[in-house]
C-alpha cells in the first residue's frame, strides 16, 4: 500500500483530526433558554446576550458522527491517492519518451507526452524515473523529484531530426538491471521501432512495453533514405558518383523532376539524373572538389525531416610521386594502374619511391631495400606518440595491407629468413620492404593484395585526408580512403567520424579544416514507419490521453452517496 500525495504519518494525523473535529461539532447543540422580558422591545437584546450553542455533557448521536466521519475519511483518502497494489512499490519503472523523427508525425509527440504525464503519477516517486530520448538521452525526472516539475521540463522539449536513441537508453537500463534485485519495467512512449535483438538481450528481471498514439491509416510520406558517394564507374580519379534513394508510403512516386539538387551554387538539371530501379537515382561524375551537395524533395507530406539531405563531397586530387632510378620493375605495373598516382620530378612530388641504392629523400618514402638493410621484411615508420594504441594499429595494418595473405613460410624458406612486420616511430613516414618480397617469383607479387598494398602505402605516405561514403544520423560512417589504414593512432584516424563517436542528430560539423561534414537523417524507419521487428499496438495496450483516476473516482462517488443518504435521513428526522 502506498500514498502518493501524503506521508503515512500525516495521513494518520489527518484521520484523527477529522474524527476529533467532527466529535466537537457534534457536541455543539442549540441551548434552549426561557428568558421573560417586560416588553418585546427588550427581546432582541435578550437573544443577543444568550449563548446560542453549548457543549453537551453527554454524547448521544454516535451513528450520525460515524456517518460524517466516514464521509470525511473517504474524501481524505481520495486526496492522499492510495495505491493498493503492493507489487508496484517493489518494482522500478523507467518511462521513456521518444523525441526523435519517428515520433514527429502530426501530433504524435504531443499525444505521447500527455500519455506520459497522465501515467507518471501512477507510480511511487521512489520507484520511477523519466527519460527523454531525442538527440541524446536526458533524465527529465529523477526518482526522488516531485512530479509537478515534469510538465515544465517537457514543455522545453520538441521532436528533433535525429534517429531514435530509445535503443541506447534501453541498453543502459538493461546494464543496470543486471545487478538489481527488483523487477525493472521500461515503458516507451512513441512510435520508435525497438529491434528484436534489444528485447532478446534484456535480463530476466527487465521488461519493455510501448504506449502508442492512436494509429493513423492515412500516413502519407516520401523521403530521402540514402545519399552517398562512391568511386565513379568512369574511373576518373577526381570525380565521384552520387546515389540518391527515395522511399514512399501512401504517396505519389518520386520522379527526377521532384528532386532539386545543388552542388555549391550550381543547380543540377534533372536530365543529368539516371533512374535505377523504382527508388534510386544516380548522378554520374560529380567533381570531387569539397563542395556541399544538397538534395530536396518538392511537395508536402507528413514528415518534413526527411525531405532534405546534404553531404560534403570529398577532395580528390592526384598524388604526385617521384620514381628513383633503381625502383624494381615488379612494382611499376601497380603504380601505373593507379589513376590516383602521377609521376613527376622530385621537386614537385609529395612521395618518393626508391629502390636499392637510390639516394635518400626528404620526402615520405616507399623504399625497397636489400635484406641486409633492415631486420624485418616490412617496416612502417609512423609519426605520432608511442602508446598502447600503436600495437593495435600494427595488427590492423597487417590486415588492411593484405600482408596476411603472403605465403610467409614459402618466402622464408626460400630466402632463409623470417617474414615479420615492425612499426617504428620517427619524424617522417616511411614504408620499407625487402626486395625479395616484391620480386616476381613469390606469391605476394601475383596476389590481388599486392596492388592494394602499393596503393594504400602511397596514400598513407601522402597523408591523404579521409572521406566518407555517407554521413547518416546515428550510424557509423564508412571511411572510403586509405589515409588511416596504416596506423590507428594517426591524427586523421583519431578524427575519423565513424571511429570514435556517432552523431545522432542532423546538422553541420567540422572537426578540422580538412574534415568538414553534414549529417543527414537518412532513416528508413522514420520515412516509411517500418522495421523488421517492433513492439506495436497489436501486442501492447495503448493508454488514453486523458487522465482516469479510478480509485479517486470511486471514493468520491461513495462519499457523494453517503452525503445523499445523510440528507435523506435528516429529512426523515431520523438524525438531529
Amino acid at each position: 500500500m502506498n500514498l502518493l500525495n501524503l506521508s503515512p504519518l500525516f495521513f494518520g494525523a489527518g484521520l484523527a483530526g477529522l474524527a476529533v473535529g467532527l466529535y466537537l461539532l457534534q457536541q455543539l447543540r442549540i441551548r434552549y433558554t426561557r428568558v421573560p422580558v417586560p416588553t418585546t422591545l427588550f427581546w432582541a437584546e435578550a437573544v443577543r446576550d444568550a449563548p446560542v450553542r453549548v457543549f453537551r455533557q453527554r454524547f448521544k448521536h454516535w451513528l450520525a458522527w460515524l456517518l460524517a466521519v466516514l464521509i470525511c475519511w473517504l474524501l481524505w483518502l481520495g486526496f492522499a491517492d492510495l495505491r493498493t497494489d503492493r507489487s508496484e512499490t517493489a518494482n522500478f519503472y523507467a518511462l521513456v519518451l521518444d523525441g526523435s523523427a519517428q515520433n514527429a508525425v502530426g501530433d504524435d509527440f504531443e499525444v505521447s507526452k500527455q500519455q506520459l504525464l497522465n501515467d507518471v503519477r501512477s507510480y511511487p516517486k521512489q520507484q520511477r524515473e523519466v527519460y527523454y530520448a531525442g538527440e541524446h538521452n536526458l533524465k527529465l525526472l529523477a526518482y526522488d523529484e516531485e512530479t509537478r516539475v515534469l510538465k515544465q521540463r517537457l514543455d522545453d522539449q520538441t521532436p528533433v531530426s535525429a534517429r531514435s536513441s530509445v535503443e541506447d537508453q534501453l541498453r543502459l537500463l538493461a546494464r543496470d538491471a543486471v545487478n538489481a534485485e527488483n523487477q525493472v519495467h521500461a515503458i516507451v512512449y512513441g512510435r520508435t521501432a525497438i529491434p528484436s535483438e534489444v528485447i532478446d538481450d534484456l535480463p530476466e528481471n527487465m521488461s519493455v512495453e510501448q504506449r502508442l498514439p492512436d494509429d493513423e491509416d492515412n500516413f502519407s510520406n516520401r523521403g530521402i533514405v540514402a545519399l552517398g558517394v562512391g568511386e565513379p564507374l568512369s574511373g576518373a580519379w577526381d570525380k565521384v558518383d552520387v546515389l540518391i534513394r527515395v522511399l514512399r508510403t501512401n504517396a505519389d512516386e518520386v520522379t527526377a523532376e521532384d528532386l532539386t539538387i545543388t552542388v555549391g551554387d550550381q543547380t543540377i538539371s534533372s536530365d543529368e539524373l539516371t533512374g535505377v530501379g523504382d527508388s534510386d537515382f544516380l548522378l554520374d561524375d560529380v567533381l570531387a572538389d569539397g563542395s556541399e551537395l544538397q538534395v530536396s524533395i518538392s511537395g508536402e507530406d507528413d514528415l518534413e525531416f526527411d525531405n532534405e539531405a546534404s553531404l560534403v563531397l570529398p577532395i580528390r586530387t592526384q598524388i604526385p610521386i617521384y620514381l628513383g632510378n633503381n625502383v624494381p620493375e615488379s612494382i611499376l605495373p601497380a603504380i601505373n594502374a593507379d589513376t590516383a598516382l602521377i609521376v613527376v620530378p622530385e621537386s614537385e612530388a609529395k612521395v618518393a619511391v626508391l629502390g636499392p641504392g637510390d639516394s635518400p629523400s626528404t620526402l615520405p618514402t616507399f623504399h625497397v631495400v636489400d635484406e641486409s638493410a633492415q631486420e624485418q621484411a616490412f617496416e612502417i615508420w609512423y609519426v605520432g606518440p608511442q602508446d598502447e594504441n600503436s600495437e593495435r594499429a600494427l595488427d590492423r595494418t597487417i590486415e588492411r595491407l593484405g600482408i596476411e595473405h603472403i605465403d610467409a613460410t614459402a618466402i622464408a624458406q626460400e630466402i632463409e629468413r623470417q617474414i615479420t612486420v615492425r612499426l617504428r616511430f620517427g619524424d617522417q613516414r616511411i614504408v620499407s620492404v625487402w626486395l625479395p618480397v616484391v620480386e616476381d617469383e613469390f606469391n605476394f607479387r601475383e596476389s590481388i593484395s599486392f596492388p592494394l598494398f602499393i596503393s594504400k602505402s602511397m596514400r598513407y605516405l601522402a597523408d591523404e585526408a579521409p572521406w566518407y561514403a555517407y554521413l547518416a544520423a546515428g550510424r557509423q560512417a564508412i571511411e572510403q580512403s586509405a589515409g588511416t589504414s596504416l596506423a590507428d593512432t594517426d591524427a586523421l584516424s583519431e578524427l575519423a567520424v565513424g571511429t570514435y563517436f556517432v552523431r545522432n542528430a542532423t546538422g553541420e560539423f567540422e572537426l578540422t579544416d580538412e574534415l568538414p561534414g553534414v549529417i543527414s537523417l537518412l532513416d528508413k524507419t522514420s520515412t516509411i514507419r517500418s522495421s523488421s521487428e517492433n513492439i506495436g499496438s497489436e501486442t501492447v495496450a495503448t493508454t488514453s490521453p486523458y487522465p482516469l483516476w479510478e480509485l479517486i473516482t470511486w471514493l468520491m462517488l461513495l462519499a457523494l452517496a453517503l452525503v445523499v443518504s445523510e440528507w435523506y435521513i435528516y429529512q426523515r428526522r431520523l438524525m438531529p
